[in-house]
């Protein structure tokens, strides 16, 4: 959802929360809480300004976080690590 510019709304757990910053790329209303939950889609339902924002900073969130050649090149160097090997 993230990566497509879309502002994510889910349960606050702990995963979750390091995907998703609460209030800048998406809300996350407490686990179980059903009225938060709606609250949370309501305000992003009314507030398209809100979710413009949010939308904005997810895209650029997945473009710094998982950009393809930033994560293979951390991948070819822990990999490389692992095996105790060095490029050159």
């Amino acid at each position: 959802a993230q990566a497509a510019g879309v502002s994510v709304i889910a349960g606050a757990s702990p995963g979750v929360a390091r995907m998703v910053a609460d209030g800048t790329t998406g809300l996350l209303p407490t686990v179980g809480d059903d009225r938060a939950f709606a609250t949370a889609v309501a305000q992003l339902l009314d507030d398209g300004a809100l979710r413009a924002r949010m939308a904005a900073a997810s895209r650029a969130r997945v473009a710094a976080e998982h950009d393809v050649p930033i994560a293979a090149a951390t991948l070819d160097s822990l990999l490389r690590g692992v095996a105790g090997t060095h490029p050159g």
